[in-house]
C-alpha cells in the first residue's frame, strides 16, 4: 500500500507515492535514502556557486563504525586553499543497518563544530545526506583538519563510513 503526498490526483505528474508500512517500506524497489536525498536537494535554499566551490573528499577504506561504542570512528578531511569566509556543505554516505543509532558530529581541529544528526531515522538503513553550515558556523581559518565523527550509541547494528565530502562556497 501507499499514500499520495500532495493534494493532486493519481494521474497528476507532481505526486509522490510514499510507501507505507509500520517498520519498513512495503515496496522493495524504493530506496528510502535516495528519496530523502532527492527531497533534501529539491528543498535546498542554496544557490549554485557557478563552479567556485572548493571540494575536499575522504573515501576511507577502513572506517567501520564500532557497535555501541562512544569512541566511534573519525574520518579526517584536510582542507587547504580556501579563501574568504565560506559557507560549507557536508555530504555523507554511510552504510548502517539502523541509522537511528548514529550521531554525526563535525569537528574542526578536534573541536566540535556542530552535531549534524543525532539518533534520527529509526530503523531506516543508511545515511546519504547533506548538511549546510553558515559562514559563522565555519568560523575563521577553514584551512585545517576537519573531521566527521560517527558514534553508534546502541547495540546490535553495524556499518561503515563510505565517504565524506566538504564543499566550501
Amino acid at each position: 500500500g501507499g499514500r499520495f503526498c500532495t493534494d493532486s490526483t493519481n494521474s497528476h505528474i507532481d505526486f509522490l507515492w510514499s510507501p507505507t508500512g509500520r517498520y519498513n517500506p512495503s515496496n522493495p524497489y524504493v530506496n528510502v535514502a535516495k528519496v530523502k536525498e532527492l527531497i533534501a536537494k529539491s528543498i535546498s535554499t542554496s544557490t549554485p556557486s557557478g563552479g567556485n566551490a572548493k571540494v575536499f573528499t575522504a573515501n576511507p577504506t577502513s572506517a567501520s563504525i564500532p557497535d555501541n561504542n562512544t569512541t566511534g570512528v573519525t574520518v579526517d578531511v584536510p582542507v587547504t586553499g580556501v579563501t574568504g569566509s565560506p559557507s560549507l556543505t557536508v555530504s555523507v554516505d554511510i552504510t548502517h543497518t539502523y541509522s537511528g543509532d548514529l550521531t554525526l558530529t563535525l569537528l574542526k581541529n578536534g573541536v566540535k563544530v556542530k552535531d549534524l544528526r543525532k539518533d534520527q531515522g529509526g530503523s531506516t538503513p543508511n545515511i546519504v545526506e547533506s548538511y549546510n553550515l553558515t559562514a559563522e558556523e565555519v568560523g575563521a581559518s577553514p584551512n585545517t583538519k576537519w573531521s566527521l565523527k560517527v558514534v553508534d550509541d546502541a547495540a546490535q547494528d553495524v556499518g561503515k563510513v563510505n565517504s565524506v565530502k566538504l564543499s566550501f562556497e
